[in-house]
């Protein structure tokens, strides 16, 4: 073996394990999720029997008032032990948002509001209002990112108009959420659908508009039977209803009670009176069937 190929093959093995330690040494100092070692120690391989070793706090982290940042090489060859000595910053609350909320998780040592270093924020808004903006805010190493959103009110625009008829605050352009609008229709004519809708949280009207019909239904006539109620001599209005009854000896097959909907039929079918049969009144006779030798006693 060349000398030249030994030294590549030892500076090779030497770059797979850089940090062997040497007798009376300590190994590489303790590395901590909150601290990092400060920058003049960085360059450092090895560590003698008594170095100490100063640490600084990760981005994000602050030191924690009167605790130890300093490990010591100790005569075993390991590092002496120190209690945590950073802890997450703290950013504070979020930021109140008018006509909202924000939501945060809960620490669960102490049961508050976790608004420390990495924690996050979400916000709501209250149901009527829309948010512009970011949802969140996360807790960084300069505080919290994004801005506090807004919450703005939502909005629906002018309902549908209704041919033949019309509905309240027609002069208006704009409506706030859950307000509501009343139609109504011209004389002669019924209105079919919800007379009322109202502006939902998504800004949208909670139903379509209505229709305004002229519905007449001509007034029903059952045979063999006769009105209970809605005695009028017809045409009927739309929901207008009528009631029959059968005369004696028939009977009703459907619905007594009908009502006029909105394409001017009667809802459900008319019933109709059946004849109801008469029960046999004709009394029972007995053959009694004698033998030939028998005699009447």
């Amino acid at each position: 073996m060349s000398p030249i190929f030994s030294l590549c093959l030892l500076s090779f093995a030497s770059s797979l394990l850089p940090w062997v330690v040497a007798p009376g040494n300590c190994p590489l100092p303790t590395r901590f999720e909150y601290g990092e070692l400060e920058e003049q120690y960085l360059s450092l391989t090895e560590f003698p029997i008594g170095t100490t070793v100063t640490y600084k706090c990760r981005p994000g982290y602050i030191l924690i008032r009167g605790k130890e940042k300093s490990i010591t090489c100790l005569d075993t060859s390991a590092w002496s032990v120190i209690p945590e000595f950073c802890e997450r910053r703290d950013c504070g609350s979020p930021g109140e948002l008018l006509n909202g909320e924000f939501h945060l998780p809960v620490i669960e040592a102490t049961g508050e509001l976790d608004t420390k270093f990495g924690s996050t924020a979400t916000f709501t808004c209250n149901a009527g209002y829309k948010l512009l903006g970011r949802n969140t805010r996360t807790c960084g190493v300069s505080g919290w990112d994004n801005r506090v959103p807004i919450c703005e009110v939502v909005v629906c625009f002018k309902p549908p108009d209704l041919q033949n008829g019309t509905h309240t605050d027609v002069d208006r352009e704009e409506f706030m959420y859950q307000s509501a609008v009343v139609y109504t229709c011209n004389p002669g004519f019924s209105l079919i659908g919800k007379s009322t809708i109202s502006c939902t949280a998504n800004g949208t009207w909670s139903d379509l508009a209505p229709t305004c019909k002229i519905v007449s239904c001509s007034a029903p006539s059952v045979p063999n039977g006769e009105k209970i109620s809605g005695f009028g001599p017809g045409p009927f209005k739309y929901k207008e209803t009528v009631t029959f009854k059968c005369k004696e000896d028939f009977y009703m097959n459907g619905t007594a009670l009908v009502q006029c909907n909105e394409n001017s039929d009667w809802d459900p079918s008319l019933p109709s009176c059946v004849f109801r049969m008469p029960t046999s009144t004709t009394p029972a006779t007995m053959t009694v069937t004698r033998k030939p030798d028998e005699k009447e006693g």
